[in-house]
């Protein structure tokens, strides 16, 4: 195998590591909760909605709105074009959004670091919303590869040693700033790919020595226009490649020789990307110079308004914060960090390494021809980038600017900080460790990089709320429960047991559905309602997670799942119960019931439940058996008779053996000798709280019913009639052995 192939295997297991640890990275970092990730999917959905891009809108600021998902219009379009197509085949409906947190950066408040309330179906298996963040980091993932291999193309050209290529790569793969860039919703992701790639291009034209080819040229127009597409941070590459096509177009002859040749490649070069940009800003993005700070922030492209304006604490908080967050800043203000010894210890070989690579460059001046055409290549190269760091810090420096100096926004510049750091392990002065500092350093980078993933990304703050959103289309429309006129339906109601058993807690599942988004809190109620009388005998008054997650919190599309227990008193009597659900508006101590929707009659709850509590009959077995059948469905199987003093109580033991249709009242009567009735006790069963229309069928009804005999008297025989209440007539009474009769006679 030769030093060609091994030096491709290498590559290829570096581009392995890296990418697996960027995926890890994507599923331990909670969706949104990387800087304004709200933003870029806002901005990815409009393009798929749309069909056309956003004009920029004033007045938003990323900084100082992270949550706003509106406010990255004014960004270049081609990080989110492709993302729009790559996502085009996610499922997920057209209203789904982010629920952002309201509290974010409130002063003190526990829950300001993070930007979204995160749902209960965010998790694996993803699906919907949250396969579509994931699936877009992916994209951003395949970006950090193309930067990865443009890297080791740039160093590999301008040193020729691919040595200090597959170092100067794997160094950039494992620095966390670039694994947490390429594992998320950013478009930085895009512009340190195209910025790396022109990069790569500009070193290609710029070291060979032969006359550039007009394909060659072409490729390098269209590197910058995608660089410029993808974001304003690379516009430090247009005098790079100005330069490169320059010099490219003769290169056998000094840069000052057919100057206006040069000038005209140099123009012809440039026409594509800045007039393709150029159309982009004045159709789209004019606007938003006021949002881009042109005159303030981004004019820093004033040094004089720098040096007027420059803090020194703030110049040195600015280089801080930028070595903090290429060396791993987690959340959407990158406020997780490691303990500054951390960061001390990480700036001092990246800044020493670095500072080397730049005193390298005097070595090469002793060289032949091509290693000083090297030199002033990397020259080139380090010149070019100033500006991108100059922006970045001065931007925080100055207090009229205020912006902050993410090392990220650097990235498209990363290529020529790895050619440095791999060319200053090479320094002289390293000579007795220069065999196993890269491997030692390297092994570090990937021991931070797995650090980062195990300590830094669980702390990232995730409060989590009691929603999801709809699945599909048919979940939005599916016919609710209930459905009520502020906007919120009960979609359905789970968890209730078949039987009401009296002080056995009775739990409910209530899943809400937000149609509109809820103006304000309402109280939902649900209540155990004993039918004979409508009394309340077990009751839960609240708003739905008042103090965690109030409905005015809730968004469109979400389901919310709540969780209630009723319990029903212990000497709950036997009868017909329901569930009774409503809700209502508290205003101070008046109640406004909330009606529901084309409910007729009108009405302000529904009755989503039915509950038969049957007497205990365990003393069935003690009675005096029968086979007496009224009608053709309603059985006695037993009954008994007990006599005390002038009260005689007769219990009844039925059984349907078959749905009854109507309600029966049952008569119990004690007659005299003369056979005219002395007491009788008339009552639809179980004092009519168990109508025979609500007998289950094969279920034993016990039914008590009591006479008063008369002082003195003498009661001949107890009979049993069970009769319509509404035109009189008997059931008709059969006993195998017995004539049919419309009654019963019970034995004494």
């Amino acid at each position: 195998m030769t030093s060609r192939d091994h030096s491709r295997w290498y590559l290829g297991i570096i581009l392995v590591i890296s990418t697996s640890l960027a995926i890890c990275y994507n599923v331990l970092q909670p969706i949104w909760e990387a800087p304004d990730e709200p933003a870029h999917f806002g901005y990815i959905r409009f393009l798929q909605l749309q069909n056309q891009l956003p004009r920029a809108i004033t007045g938003i600021h990323a900084f100082n709105q992270p949550w706003n998902t509106t406010n990255e219009y004014s960004q270049a379009p081609l990080y989110y074009i492709v993302e729009a197509i790559a996502l085009k085949a996610v499922p997920m409906l057209p209203d789904a959004q982010p629920h952002l947190n309201p509290r974010v950066a409130w002063p003190g408040d526990p829950l300001r670091e993070a930007v979204a309330l995160h749902r209960t179906d965010e998790s694996w298996p993803y699906s919907g919303l949250s396969l579509f963040v994931h699936a877009g980091r992916l994209v951003g993932t395949l970006f950090g590869v193309i930067t990865l291999l443009a890297t080791y193309s740039l160093v590999l050209t301008v040193t020729k040693r691919v040595g200090a290529a597959l170092f100067a790569t794997a160094w950039l793969a494992f620095s966390p700033v670039f694994l947490l860039t390429d594992s998320r919703l950013d478009n930085d992701a895009a512009a340190m790919a195209t910025g790396s790639v022109a990069l790569a291009l500009c070193a290609g034209a710029l070291v060979s020595p032969k006359r550039s080819s007009p394909l060659r040229l072409l490729f390098l127009s269209l590197g910058l226009t995608a660089a410029l597409l993808s974001k304003l941070d690379t516009a430090f590459l247009i005098p790079l490649v100005a330069v490169a096509a320059g010099i490219s177009a003769d290169p056998a002859h000094s840069w000052n020789r057919h100057l206006a040749r040069r000038m005209v490649v140099a123009a012809a070069i440039l026409a594509i990307p800045l007039s393709t940009f150029a159309a982009w800003w004045l159709t789209y993005a004019r606007s938003s110079a006021e949002v881009l700070g042109v005159k303030a922030g981004f004019g820093v492209l004033e040094p004089w308004t720098v040096i007027a304006g420059i803090d020194g604490g703030r110049a040195l908080n600015a280089f801080w914060n930028w070595n903090a967050t290429w060396w791993g800043g987690v959340g959407w203000g990158t406020l997780t960090l490691w303990p500054p010894l951390v960061y001390i210890a990480l700036a001092i070989p990246m800044v020493g390494f670095t500072g080397l690579g730049l005193l390298s460059l005097r070595q090469a001046r002793t060289g032949d021809e091509t290693s000083r055409r090297r030199e002033i290549v990397t020259i080139i190269l380090v010149l070019s980038v100033i500006p991108i760091f100059y922006a970045t810090v001065a931007r925080a420096a100055v207090p009229a600017i205020g912006l902050d100096s993410n090392a990220r926004f650097t990235l498209p510049a990363a290529p020529v900080i790895a050619l440095l750091v791999a060319q200053g392990l090479t320094h002289p002065i390293l000579s007795r460790i220069r065999r196993w500092a890269p491997q030692a350093y390297g092994t570090a980078l990937i021991g931070l990089a797995v650090a980062t993933a195990v300590v830094l990304l669980p702390r990232i703050p995730r409060p989590e709320i009691p929603s999801r959103l709809a699945v599909n289309v048919e979940e939005t429309s599916r016919q609710p429960r209930v459905a009520f006129q502020n906007g919120i339906d009960l979609l359905s109601i789970g968890g209730l047991p078949s039987s009401l058993v009296p002080g056995r807690q009775l739990p409910i599942d209530l899943t809400w559905r937000v149609n509109v988004p809820v103006e304000r809190s309402f109280t939902a109620f649900a209540q155990i309602i004993d039918v004979k009388d409508r009394r309340v005998v077990a009751a839960s008054d609240a708003i739905p997670y008042a103090e965690s997650f109030p409905p005015e919190a809730w968004q469109k599309l979400e389901i919310v799942d709540e969780h209630r227990t009723l319990t029903p008193p212990a000497t709950l009597p036997p009868g017909q119960y329901v569930l009774l659900v409503g809700t209502y508006y508290l205003n101070g101590n008046e109640i406004s019931p909330i009606p529901i929707v084309e409910s007729s009659p009108p009405a302000n709850s529904a009755e989503l439940m039915h509950w038969q509590v049957l007497p205990d009959a365990a003393d069935l077995s003690t009675a005096k058996p029968t086979t007496a059948v009224f009608g053709s469905n309603i059985q006695l199987p037993g009954y008994s008779v007990e006599t005390t003093g002038t009260s005689t109580t007769v219990t009844l033991f039925w059984l349907g053996t078959r749905p009854v249709p109507e309600d029966y009242v049952v008569s119990v009567q004690a007659l005299g000798a003369d056979g005219r009735p002395m007491s009788q006790n008339d009552s639809e069963p179980v004092d009519g709280r168990i109508p025979t229309s609500t007998w289950p069928p094969g279920r034993i009804v016990r039914d008590v019913h009591v006479l008063a005999v008369p002082v003195g008297s003498t009661v001949d025989r107890l009979i049993v009639v069970v009769y319509n209440r509404q035109s009189l007539q008997r059931l008709p009474v059969s006993e195998p052995g017995s004539p049919l009769a419309d009654y019963l006679t019970l034995g004494r």
